[in-house]
């Protein structure tokens, strides 16, 4: 919703008796699934209960701004090149509508991944052309893993955690990140523990092939 190249659609989910609304749905697409902003004042579940992509999210209105707690996420990433986000994380989102503008902002803490609160916004017009909230269908693709295999390296046994500091010399708490990494004011930091690696001569931009 927030990182994707689609739109959004949303609608209540009414009490058959009263016609209160008990949750806001925001539909599928391919990749994902509905989120389900339950309404109704029900608590979250245990931290052991059982996770899922779209989480667990409940929802208050402070005015004319709907704000959705989640939690209960399955792991994924913040970016398909960046930070990945644990089951341990939490989501806050707020929806504000100003005339034919929703604007949607959220803040993600993950106490894994991340050291400080991820923010990101989008804003969307109002269409009124018909969406369909399921998108095309997906496809099955095979990618090499064997049924039942999940590639992982172990604590500690990760090879790949001293190829910055071999390569390009750059030390490995640099290369963890972390906000403090993040500023400029961090380089002063490092001066004393960076040396600048010999001039590249061949397979610039990238590690050396296997055998030089």
């Amino acid at each position: 919703m927030m990182v994707g190249t689609f739109g959004i659609k949303m609608w209540n989910t009414v009490d058959p008796l009263t016609g209160r609304t008990v949750a806001w749905v925001v539909g599928a697409w391919e990749d994902k699934a509905e989120m389900t902003i339950w309404m109704d004042g029900r608590p979250h579940p245990s931290k052991n209960a059982p996770h899922s992509q779209e989480g667990f999210t409940t929802g208050v209105w402070d005015n004319n701004v709907l704000t959705a707690t989640t939690t209960h996420m399955l792991t994924g990433y913040l970016r398909r090149n960046g930070a990945m986000t644990s089951d341990q994380a939490t989501m806050i989102t707020h929806f504000i509508k100003h005339g034919e503008m929703l604007t949607v902002t959220s803040s993600l803490e993950d106490p894994i991944y991340l050291a400080e609160p991820y923010y990101i916004s989008r804003t969307f017009v109002t269409s009124p052309n018909l969406m369909n909230s399921g998108g095309p269908p997906c496809i099955v693709g095979d990618e090499g893993v064997p049924v039942g295999h999940v590639p992982h390296y172990l604590p500690g046994k990760n090879p790949l955690m001293d190829e910055l500091p071999k390569i390009y010399h750059i030390p490995t708490e640099a290369a963890l990140g972390g906000a403090e990494t993040a500023s400029p004011a961090y380089r002063e930091k490092l001066k004393d523990k960076f040396t600048m690696p010999p001039k590249c001569s061949k397979n610039c931009g990238g590690p050396p092939a296997a055998g030089n």
